[in-house]
């Protein structure tokens, strides 16, 4: 867990989302009962970035990519799954 003393962009665990290359990112509301897991290729990803805000009641995150070159024509594209969570995560993702 790495969203413990969070506020907006910054966090303690900071430097340890954006060093991590996880296949899996995982998001649970224990109020509500709820969460989500997203699942991507690590390959295409650079790094995570997260943030929330006391104004909204969201998490946000967000995936960039590696850096590419692209020539005309060329296009890139990649792939996420997003999956709905009725029960907490384990601490591995499947």
């Amino acid at each position: 867990m790495f969203n413990e003393g969070w506020h907006g962009s910054e966090g303690p665990k900071r430097e340890e989302l954006e060093g991590s290359h996880p296949t899996a990112y995982a998001f649970y509301n224990h109020p509500d009962r709820f969460g989500m897991l997203l699942t991507c290729d690590p390959d295409w990803v650079g790094r995570p970035g997260f943030w929330w805000s006391d104004t909204y009641p969201q998490a946000n995150l967000d995936l960039y990519t590696k850096p590419i070159r692209l020539k005309a024509r060329d296009s890139f594209s990649f792939h996420y799954e997003l999956e709905y969570l009725a029960h907490p995560p384990s601490k591995a993702p499947h």
